[in-house]
């Protein structure tokens, strides 16, 4: 049985150290180690910290995997911990939860539609004023959707269809993820097709109003 104080304290140098460089530049032995340290897996002897978030962060995902070392490093607790002791702050009220759910074809159009209005409000101007006040192109503003196939475009990666189609793509995918996410969810009443229409309207009334008489 090893000595958790142990593990923490060789993981705080760990933290400290390399948090910054994977949150700036992101060496994969670094991230690989951050791994390492929440593993359900044995290694040298001695098990991760927290081995549930081990599992649950994907390999890639570098600042979730941060994080969930950094909170049990400040809070003594694991992440996994947290969220299985989580209390409602609101337990005195009975609480409805509606989702919306699009055919994924239907889904595709309306992000498509989004992405071709980003691209006629001027987001590539955007990308290239900012980087010439002097933001860089690394910076973090710019990792997420959209500005980080952009910026790839600007730098000649691809050209400007097969960026747009690029990022319907990583939206989709997004939006497969928060699907699968949500679905997990207890209590979710699901509604099928848009929040705009008439019938997903009736489905909505149909499940609130008895709630509100039987609250």
């Amino acid at each position: 049985m090893h000595d958790d104080r142990s593990v923490l304290k060789r993981l705080a140098v760990c933290v400290l150290i390399i948090t910054g460089e994977i949150r700036s530049g992101a060496r994969r032995s670094s991230a690989d180690f951050i791994r390492l340290a929440l593993s359900p897996y044995e290694s040298a002897g001695e098990k991760g910290v927290d081995p549930a978030s081990g599992l649950r962060i994907q390999p890639r995902d570098q600042k979730r995997l941060v994080r969930a070392l950094e909170v049990r490093l400040l809070t003594g607790r694991s992440l996994t911990d947290h969220f299985e002791n989580t209390v409602s702050p609101i337990p005195e009220f009975a609480v409805l939860t509606l989702g919306v759910s699009l055919p994924r074809e239907a889904l595709r159009q309306r992000v498509t539609r989004r992405v071709d209005e980003q691209f006629a409000r001027g987001v590539v101007a955007e990308v290239q004023t900012l980087i010439a006040d002097g933001v860089p192109a690394a910076a973090h503003a710019f990792s997420g959707l959209v500005y980080r196939q952009v910026i790839e475009m600007l730098r000649g990666v691809r050209g400007e269809a097969e960026t747009r189609a690029l990022i319907v793509q990583e939206n989709m995918r997004y939006a497969r993820r928060q699907s699968i996410w949500f679905r997990k969810e207890a209590g979710i009443q699901w509604l099928d097709g848009a929040g705009e229409t008439p019938a997903t309207q009736a489905q909505a009334d149909s499940i609130v109003e008895p709630f509100l008489c039987s609250a």
